[in-house]
């Protein structure tokens, strides 16, 4: 097992989930989302190609390509989970 890509893998992904919730562009259009969307996908793709390159993470089995698509999935996932929980929350306050 790779233990500093483990613990890369478990500090640096949510990590990164914190920090695009709260630089979301909540108040934005929506094309300005979708292209904070891509650009923060090609980011983390850029950083683990980078990691990579000097060997810090290694790939069994996987390729580069599909990081672009999971880290884009990803983060579609969070912006649904948060903006579900303002939902929520807006809707169950006790005001």
């Amino acid at each position: 097992m790779h233990y500093i890509d483990f613990f890369i893998r478990l500090g640096l992904y949510p990590l990164t989930c914190l920090i695009f919730m709260n630089l979301f562009p909540v108040h934005r259009s929506r094309s300005t989302k979708v292209c904070f969307l891509i650009f923060s996908s090609l980011l983390l793709t850029l950083i683990e190609w980078g990691m990579h390159g000097v060997s810090i993470i290694k790939y069994d089995g996987w390729k580069l390509q599909y990081s672009f698509f999971k880290y884009l999935f990803i983060f579609l996932l969070v912006y649904i989970n948060g903006f579900v929980s303002s939902k929520l929350s807006k809707g169950n306050s006790m005001e």
